[in-house]
């Protein structure tokens, strides 16, 4: 077929197709008015058995009086084959044609939109929509299938690649992107590679014995638009849903365990979830009641700051960035971000998943574990669709108060519910709600238990006395208070793309969230029985100190309002910019009664001992950021964002102060981030890039009214990162290996100053370190080297020290020290093999191992508060098909006491406790997932 039967034929076959959709008239008929184009193959025979699902789906909603000649184009296409490829490097209407050769469908394109554009290396078997998939990555070309026959080619409309524009938000594709009938939400893979191949191999065609396995596409937005992984300037680690499941995630400090450069301190003990990249973090936010995390956590694009989440469930995927992000992300994120996007409905088919774990003692668990975790996907019509997700989650028996005899237990329930409404190719509307409610019962919040006491002491003693033996291994605690915490989060969001001008897409997110703890904490854990003839202060002084009281609960009310704009351009691989506008508004409401108790030589003497505290910030900023291509092969990159930030706080202390004077304080600073940095593409596997990076961190006021403290500001976090990176493809795509090389200053480190004081307790302010530096050397290895394997290796070396003459807590010196939470090497392994029993079952074996070098969890240079190595190995044997999964698991095999926190006892000189979670002990149990 020739010349102007080509055309004549092109023109028969869109005019046959218009009614399809209003977006596919507006995509066909410049090609039609143009009048040139480039038919590529002979005959239909192929077609993506996912797409043509959706097709039919779409088609059956939209055109019912034609639905036996779409179920027909349907069943066809659904036998499709797959074709083997071993293309090179070349230029993209080459591949092209090409690819409709093998696969023998025709191929419609004005060429003047492929001119210019290189296509990778194509290797391996894959149908013909997944070869022209991998072809238009990052083009900005998408294609639609006409029918069984056709394909046509037009330039996206889109936030980028060949993605729709309200991709980013959970509308589903209308293009080649995603083929795959799991929804746009599931397009990520486990562990950065296609699980599915080892869940079922007949299913994703596996069971060819001349199958080669291939890496699958990591698409992310770490620069607010949709980019494949391994050609984002960045260094990033991506944890798909099925790894998360795979590895019973329930919290966000379950994630330390498959990120090397990630480290949490204890639940609640920092702000902003307590996170640590590359050793920086915020150490403790009891200091002060402002305090922002040097981590940001982001929820589907919403900033979470000081409202932050716990419990994470129904996530599509989490992308880890590592250096500051504060072009892009704001402030508080000197060290990093946690971005988790959770999944969006699907409009094409209706579905509910189950996931559910078991674990006892029976099994050859140290505590029990219930979880069931459910989605349901309601398709509303074929513009509009509905998500919901519900979990429950139970551990008991972790920890175990002798006094009381009875054992810890923490429940966390939650819903979320998303809406999509995607009118047009144009337009999406994401409509999200969350709800999530964690009680713990028996022990306090962070559970604390006695490391250390000073033989002979009279914490040693009284310990003795309740039939309690400190150690690094200890689990048990002695209360007469039972101690209770409640944490609340809901949120609502409104995230809307609109693409505008066929080449840039605004994007309006909305949010309000709100973040409530109840509390009551016995913070010694001594009862008062036990000690009653000791009197102060021939022994300890205190004997109970309460956070709350028994009907006076601590309470904090956390609320945050925010409103992002932005405009982003298409992905035209010529300049690529995205300019934006943020506002984030943040109110504390803290009520904290306390009551302690201590003896006297005429009898016991109680005192109320409550804080009174508001606290209001706001953060205002415009941020741009630019990708130049000078060619094909190098891009140079900036951005910059400018922030204002505003912050006050009330404060009233009675006991420290001995009056009920407000005590108040205000500070607001003006500052300027930037990123700057160039990328090359040395070839289609081969990328390196080399950025300056800057970031913010806003400041923070000293609230601390003991021994006649006064309120003070301390200077903001200014960090400045170095760094070169490189990105590669190896075994004919089937690995994958990016490594990082780091130099980050942290100029005002805000750090922490303790000293002891007249009463024998401690007193700890916070302070600003001149200079904090943290460097080394990162690696990610991912992939399916063969067949049925997957693997994925991450790794840190990271000498992180304290500058000289830096004391610590206790004055000792630190200079020169590691840092406190920044082990000095940590690395991460997973694998997961499987080996098919029949057409439709398989065998899964899989381990995960985490090793961490010793690390200090205190500042201090005494080597007690140095938390010793740890290696922690998992396990999981099961049987899969393509509807459900069934394994044992065993977590913490070892038994390891992975400790979150090492502190000083404020009442017992030389006295040490800790903190544990889920992740310190073995955990054994069986796991079901299903989908219906």
């Amino acid at each position: 077929m020739h010349g102007r039967s080509r055309c004549t034929f092109a023109s028969a076959v869109v005019r046959a197709n218009r009614t399809f959709t209003a977006s596919l008239r507006r995509f066909a008929t410049p090609l039609l008015r143009s009048g040139v184009f480039s038919l590529l193959g002979e005959r239909a025979g192929v077609r993506a058995a996912g797409r043509v699902r959706f097709l039919s789906v779409f088609a059956v909603a939209v055109l019912a009086t034609t639905s036996m000649a779409v179920l027909a184009t349907t069943s066809m296409a659904e036998a499709q084959a797959r074709a083997r490829f071993d293309l090179p490097p070349q230029p993209l209407a080459d591949s092209l044609r090409a690819v409709g050769s093998q696969t023998n469908v025709n191929v419609l394109f004005d060429p003047p939109l492929v001119a210019g554009h290189q296509a990778p290396a194509l290797k391996g078997e894959y149908t013909s929509s997944q070869a022209f998939t991998l072809l238009l990555v990052g083009t900005g070309i998408t294609y639609e299938l006409m029918n069984e026959h056709t394909v046509v080619l037009a330039e996206s409309t889109g936030m980028s690649g060949s993605a729709s524009p309200g991709a980013a938000a959970g509308k589903p594709p209308r293009s080649g992107k995603n083929e795959r009938a799991e929804g746009f939400g599931d397009r990520l893979q486990v562990a950065q590679v296609d699980q599915r191949d080892n869940a079922n191999p007949s299913a994703s065609g596996q069971g060819a014995d001349e199958k080669k396995p291939t890496l699958e596409e990591i698409v992310v937005t770490a620069q607010k638009r949709e980019e494949s992984v391994q050609s984002v300037p960045l260094a990033i680690t991506v944890l798909a849903s099925e790894q998360l499941q795979r590895q019973g995630v329930q919290t966000i400090a379950d994630l330390s365990r498959m990120s090397s450069s990630l480290e949490f301190t204890a639940q609640g003990a920092s702000p902003g979830g307590g996170a640590f990249v590359r050793g920086i973090g915020t150490a403790s936010n009891s200091l002060t009641k402002n305090a922002t995390g040097s981590v940001s956590i982001v929820l589907d694009g919403v900033v979470l700051g000081n409202a932050s989440i716990s419990d994470i469930f129904d996530i599509d995927r989490i992308e880890i960035l590592r250096g500051p992000q504060g072009t892009l992300f704001g402030s508080s994120v000197s060290a990093g971000v946690i971005s988790v996007i959770t999944k969006a409905p699907d409009l094409r088919d209706a579905s509910v998943n189950v996931a559910a774990e078991y674990a006892s003692g029976d099994l050859g668990s140290e505590y029990q574990r219930s979880s069931l975790r459910t989605a349901v996907n309601l398709p509303i019509n074929d513009i509009s669709g509905l998500r919901v997700a519900l979990h429950s989650d139970e551990n008991s028996g972790l920890f175990h108060n002798v006094y009381q005899d009875a054992s810890s237990s923490d429940r966390s329930t939650g819903a979320r519910a998303r809406y999509l409404l995607a009118p047009s190719d144009d337009l999406a509307i994401n409509l999200i709600a969350d709800y999530n409610r964690a009680e713990n019962d028996g022990m306090a919040m962070p559970p604390s238990t006695y490391r250390y006491a000073p033989p002979g002491s009279p914490l040693a003693a009284s310990l003795a006395a309740c039939g309690v033996t400190p150690s690094d291994s200890n689990f048990e605690s002695c209360s007469e208070s039972r101690n209770t915490s409640t944490q609340t989060d809901r949120g609502v969001s409104a995230q809307i793309d609109w693409s505008v001008l066929d080449d840039a897409t605004i994007t309006s997110i909305s949010s309000w969230r709100q973040a409530d703890t109840v509390q009551l904490g016995d913070i010694l854990a001594i009862p008062f029985s036990i000690v009653t003839n000791c009197t102060a202060p021939n022994c300890l002084p205190l004997f109970r100190i309460l956070s709350g009281r028994p009907g006076d609960l601590q309470t904090q009310k956390r609320t945050q309002y925010s409103q992002e704009l932005r405009l982003t351009s298409s992905s035209n691989k010529h300049v690529e910019w995205v300019a934006g506008l943020y506002y984030q508004h943040y109110k504390l409401d803290d009520d904290s009664p306390g009551f302690l108790t201590f003896n006297t030589p005429v009898g016991p003497v109680s005192a109320n001992t409550p804080i009174y505290a508001n606290v209001s910030s706001s953060e205002y900023a415009g941020f741009g950021n630019v990708t130049w291509y000078l060619n094909d092969a190098t891009r140079l990159i900036a951005g910059v964002r400018y922030t204002h930030s505003e912050i006050s706080e009330d404060r009233i202390d009675p006991f420290a102060t001995g009056n009920q004077n407000v005590y108040s304080l205000s500070t607001s600073n003006s500052k300027p981030s930037w990123r700057v940095g160039t990328q090359h593409d040395f070839n289609a596997d081969t990328m390196a890039y080399v950025t300056v990076s800057t970031g913010y961190k806003s400041a923070l006021i000293s609230d601390n009214l003991q021994n006649g403290s006064q309120m003070f500001v301390v200077a903001p976090e200014l960090p400045i990162n170095y760094e070169i990176g490189i990105k590669k493809s190896l075994l004919e795509n089937r690995l994958a290996v990016n490594a990082d090389i780091f130099y980050q200053e942290v100029k005002d480190y805000q750090g922490q100053y303790c000293s002891p004081t007249n009463q024998g307790t401690i007193l700890c302010l916070p302070s600003s370190v001149s200079s904090v530096i943290t460097k080394g050397i990162e690696l990610d290895v991912f992939g399916r080297p063969v067949k049925g394997l997957i693997v994925n290796l991450s790794g840190i070396y990271n000498p992180a020290k304290f500058p000289g003459g830096f004391q610590g807590s206790d004055r000792s010196d630190l200079g020169g020290k590691q840092l406190y939470y920044a082990s000095k090497t940590k690395v991460t392994l997973s694998a997961e093999q499987s080996l098919p029993l029949t057409d439709r079952y398989s065998f899964i074996i899989g381990a995960d191992y985490t090793y961490r070098s010793e690390q200090l969890q205190y500042t201090s240079a005494l080597p007690q508060y140095i938390a010793p190595a740890t290696n922690v190995f998992n396990a999981r044997l099961g049987v899969t098909t393509d509807s459900w999964s069934l394994y044992i698991f065993g977590r913490n095999l070892g038994n390891e006491e992975v400790t979150r926190q090492i502190s000083a006892t404020g009442h017992q000189q030389g006295g040490l406790t800790q903190v544990f979670d889920t992740s310190s002990r073995r955990l054994v149990g069986l796991q079901l997932e299903a989908k219906l």
